[in-house]
């Protein structure tokens, strides 16, 4: 196609696996980036480990942003 090279399919899987990855380092802290005050809910899939966290404002008592409190705090509801 005009003279440009087309990409393999793992080139391309590969540079969007980077850019998300990239993405999520400039929007998600690190453990070692949180600050007090800041959302901790763990970001990733259930059995990763976790290496990007929430970040946004915890609510007063808890570690966690209202959005990962409805997330982490769930209510068993009666039969």
């Amino acid at each position: 196609m005009d003279g440009v090279p087309a990409l393999a399919a793992s080139e391309t899987s590969q540079s969007l696996y980077e850019a998300q990855a990239q993405d999520r380092v400039l929007k998600h802290p690190t453990l070692f980036k949180l600050r007090a005050g800041q959302c901790r809910f763990p970001l990733g899939e259930r059995n990763e480990v976790a290496r990007f966290f929430c970040g946004k404002p915890a609510l007063s008592p808890k570690p966690y942003c209202t959005e990962c409190c409805q997330r982490a705090y769930v209510t068993i509801r009666a039969r």
